[in-house]
């Protein structure tokens, strides 16, 4: 039966690489509803990979029409926020539609520049490759909109950039000023048509950006006059919605299609070795770190086709029990470089190739890559662990989310591995989040944190308690291939 909703209520639309979502959240902070539609991506003819965004407009309506049904009082939405993943592009014309209905979620960016020093330059690199594989959409398009500055401009009819996007993917410095090292190879005049395609206006993390528009409450179902806030990306909503908002020694732990780690450090420092940190991400200003390696085509194929998720195993009792009898029969020479020959960003930077050592077989089986993959996975987030206290930033927890969180084992082999203990969130923290950024944006920052604080309260604590000695072992054989492979990787690029 559903709680009677007499208080405001908060909305989140999250548009990810693999599902639409739609959230709503009681004025006390209990989510209230929550339902996703997935949705797929496809090759396009140079083999990116691609969506429609009028799909994602269309589960959108859905979703909003399947929560009227169930009793939603939608007229009580004092805000919705709207996150999506990054970089995914989107050529629009001077109305904000769709060129050709695409969209843009990966590319091969290796052919069209390098990361720079802080690897925040990847939706530059994508531009780039967009330009070269779509020439006529490029040329025509009036701006490249990222995928929540476009679903915002379906929704209120404005178009805006998100701050936390251009500062981490498009090297972004403020004002008209982008970092273009790394793109030093192409043409200077694609480089200069590429940044006057990014959309000038600028919005914050939070911020309230315009109201639904007669026109956005016909394609979505979603009432006229509902204010819409900005959340950035989903990796960054997902900070808020696993816990963190002030400077603290957790780790957020992002574990999808990319896996991605987050900071706020404490104490507050300006550089951390080679992780990227800067502020205005995230309400308070407040310094973020960020780190992890980016998904790309290889790892896709690796970990859909090969691996079946291997970081997931996706909710699956039948693989999840498969992962656990493996973890427990596989000693620690079953181990995998996580990578996949896609780039890396703090606390290394570059490109690894994904390599592995098996138990006592010619041909490895799947089960025995799942198991390599998983461990590779937990390795590497020891490894940013250990390079953080390096610097003398601690870290005291980890805390997961994404769809990595679905298999408790995984949860449980984090917290073994990396010695400290793991706080499972969920696939929807990103969803969460942006309630709470919605919230936010009207209630003010104090309240955010407080229900940020209380996230954490209800949550599964996995404690390190079996095996220690076992996964040193396991650690010290990732950290050998992981040096034996960036021995090689500066070898073959000097």
């Amino acid at each position: 039966m559903l709680k009677e909703l007499t208080e405001e209520l908060y909305g989140a639309i999250e548009v990810s690489t693999s599902k639409v979502r739609f959230m709503i959240m009681a004025g006390d902070g209990e989510v209230v509803w929550s339902r996703f539609l997935k949705q797929g991506t496809v090759r396009g003819p140079s083999g990116n990979g691609r969506q429609r965004p009028s799909r994602w407009l269309r589960r959108i309506a859905r979703l909003v029409a399947n929560a009227q049904a169930d009793g939603m009082p939608l007229e009580r939405l004092a805000a919705i926020g709207v996150t999506c993943t990054t970089p995914t592009l989107v050529p629009v014309d001077q109305r904000n539609t769709a060129l050709n209905d695409e969209a843009v979620l990966w590319c091969d960016t290796a052919v069209c520049g390098q990361p720079n020093a802080r690897c925040s330059n990847v939706g530059l690199r994508k531009m780039a490759a967009f330009a070269k594989s779509d020439a006529h959409l490029f040329r025509n398009c009036h701006h490249v909109a990222d995928a929540t500055g476009y679903v915002i401009s379906q929704l209120t009819g404005s178009l805006v950039s998100t701050r936390a996007a251009l500062l981490q993917k498009f090297a972004w410095l403020g004002g008209g000023q982008f970092d273009t090292e790394g793109l030093d190879e192409l043409p200077s005049g694609l480089v200069n048509a590429m940044l006057q395609k990014i959309p000038p206006n600028v919005a914050n993390t939070g911020q309230l950006v315009g109201t639904v528009s007669p026109l956005g409450s016909e394609r979505t179902g979603i009432p006229s006059g509902t204010p819409i806030v900005a959340c950035g990306y989903d990796s960054i909503s997902a900070l808020p919605g696993g816990g963190i908002c002030e400077p603290s020694t957790a780790l957020l732990a992002s574990l999808g299609t990319s896996v991605a780690f987050y900071l706020c450090p404490h104490p507050q420092v300006e550089s951390i070795g080679q992780w990227a940190t800067g502020r205005g991400l995230l309400p308070g200003n407040h310094y973020i770190a960020s780190g992890g390696f980016e998904a790309g085509m290889q790892s896709i194929d690796l970990i859909h086709r090969v691996v079946r998720l291997a970081c997931q195993v996706a909710g699956d009792r039948e693989l999840e029990e498969v992962a656990k009898a493996g973890e427990a029969r596989f000693d620690h020479h079953c181990i995998a470089l996580p990578f996949g020959g896609v780039p890396l960003r703090a606390p290394l930077a570059g490109r690894c190739f994904q390599t592995h050592v098996m138990v006592n077989a010619v041909v490895p089986t799947p089960e025995h890559l799942l198991i390599a993959m998983r461990r590779g996975i937990a390795c590497y987030l020891r490894y940013s662990i250990e390079d953080l206290r390096s610097h003398g930033v601690g870290v005291e927890r980890v805390h997961l989310v994404g769809g990595g969180t679905k298999s408790p084992s995984f949860c449980k082999l984090v917290a073994d591995c990396c010695q400290v203990p793991v706080v499972r969130f969920d696939a929807s923290a990103a969803s969460v989040g942006t309630a709470i950024l919605a919230e936010g944006s009207l209630r003010g920052q104090l309240r955010m944190n407080q229900r940020i604080r209380q996230l954490t309260t209800t949550r599964t604590i996995f404690s390190p308690t079996e095996r220690i000695g076992f996964y040193d072992e396991v650690y010290q054989g990732f950290h050998g291939q992981l040096e034996r492979q960036m021995d090689f990787v500066e070898r073959t690029s000097a």
